[in-house]
Parts: structure tokens; sequence; C-alpha cells
């Protein structure tokens, strides 16, 4: 980020929200795990699942869960990225705007 020209509050907010994002992970993971239970991945029921299907949530979801909404596949994730890929130094590739 800082590469990027943003300034120091705005690095902070990022953080913050990645440490929101972190700790609510792990408070799903502990529920979901602590009596033995595993998480699945694809045909699972949406409450076994820690990242879920955008169109495949449950109306009495945990809030938090919602943060973890993720298609499955490059297709459908690209759309919604925005990646500006740069050189360790922060520089656009050759090419690239």
């Amino acid at each position: 980020m800082r590469s990027g020209g943003y300034d120091a509050p705005a690095v902070q907010r990022c953080l913050t929200r990645l440490d929101a994002l972190r700790d609510a992970w792990t408070r799903i993971a502990d529920r979901q795990t602590r009596n033995g239970d595993e998480f699945g991945y694809a045909r699972a029921e949406p409450v076994r699942r820690l990242l879920q299907e955008p169109f495949e949530q449950q109306a009495n979801m945990d809030a938090e869960r919602e943060w973890f909404v993720s298609g499955r596949s490059m297709r459908d994730t690209e759309p919604v990225s925005l990646m500006k890929i740069r050189t360790p130094e922060g520089r656009a590739l050759a090419g690239e705007g």
C-alpha cells in the first residue's frame, strides 16, 4: 500500500480490517471444530463451510460468516478482483498501467 501511495491512516485501516477478518475466521473455526466437527467444501452444507458461496448463504447465518463469501473458481473471482501487478520496488511492469 505504501508503494501505491496510500497514506498511513489508509494503511492502518486496512491492517485493522485484516486483523478483524483474521479474528473472525479464528472464532468461526474454533466454534466449528470445538466438538470434533470438521470443515467441508464444495458439496458440504453452508454451515459446515468456512468459505461461503455467493448465493448459498443461509438467512440465519452468523453475520461474521457473511465476510467470507468467495466463488470457487477464478472465473468467479476474476471479475471482482482489481490487481495491479508491480515490481518489488512498486513500479508498474512493462506494458501495465
